[in-house]
């Protein structure tokens, strides 16, 4: 019998907790993240800028408004300069019974040059017209999503978004068809597996949706990663060859576990060559 992505990971959660003990651990890491940060270099960059990315947030039984109210006063404490958040605000299956909660909560970030976003393949489990009531509520709280489109931060910086690559219409050519070349770029883009068809001049992609794993064994690294190319993808600064970073995220699915794999809120020190 072929088993589910979730059932994969429910078993297989299961089975490592249960072989090694570790089932509270591992349950208190899902709950617990970390603020990693990083600095990037940026071309065209005439001044730093500071990037917040939130991603797989995946609000649901398994991940309680409180838990985002965390993730959302951490990321305010840090003062970025433009805040992302790159897909999978819900869980598929478990769309909570009102989303203007969740909205109501994101709505308090804020940042000098915007807060944006793109869907993930968890939130097409909406119907078409509660995706766009959706997108709605989240842009009258000043959260834009760019799917398949482009904007101009400052002078020096473009941030383009992508559509999600599995369940949604991604249109590459439509993201990036207004970008100048010459200035810094990142681009959204939920699935990491778009990179292969990121052109280079792309100075950084932004992802999510593997979850680093969620659970990563010392030695063999994650049991599962949801993406075509395995564990190239799976997290952190990666090369498609277009340069990319692909956070672990914050939420989790199917149970909630991780095993050496935490939970991250990332900031990206984005720096003039």
């Amino acid at each position: 019998m072929k088993l589910t992505r979730r059932q994969f990971m429910q078993r297989s959660a299961l089975a490592v907790s249960g072989a090694l003990g570790l089932g509270g651990y591992s349950y208190a890491r899902s709950r617990t993240f970390v603020v990693n940060q990083h600095n990037v270099p940026i071309e065209g960059l005439q001044s730093p800028v500071k990037l917040a990315h939130l991603t797989d947030l995946h609000y649901s039984n398994l991940i309680p408004l409180q838990q985002i109210e965390q993730w959302v006063e951490a990321t305010l404490q840090q003062k970025p300069d433009v805040i992302v958040i790159t897909g999978d605000f819900i869980t598929a299956h478990e769309e909570p019974d009102n989303l203007q909660d969740l909205v109501d909560v994101l709505g308090q970030l804020k940042a000098p040059l915007g807060v944006y976003g793109v869907w993930g393949n968890h939130d097409y489990a909406l119907i078409p017209e509660r995706l766009m009531e959706f997108e709605r509520m989240l842009r009258d709280r000043g959260i834009r999503l760019l799917n398949n489109a482009a904007v101009q931060l400052r002078p020096d910086l473009q941030l383009a978004g992508l559509d999600d690559y599995w369940r949604g219409i991604p249109d590459l050519n439509a993201a990036l068809q207004n970008l100048k070349q010459d200035i810094g770029i990142v681009l959204m883009s939920h699935n990491p597996d778009i990179l292969p068809e990121v052109p280079e001049w792309v100075d950084l992609t932004l992802s999510g949706h593997t979850h680093g794993g969620q659970i990563r064994l010392p030695l063999l690294g994650a049991i599962h990663v949801p993406s075509k190319y395995g564990n190239r993808f799976s997290q952190g600064f990666v090369s498609g060859p277009a340069r990319g970073f692909v956070s672990r995220g914050l939420g989790v699915t199917a149970l909630p576990i991780r095993f050496l794999c935490d939970a991250e809120l990332v900031m990206l020190n984005l720096q003039p060559v």
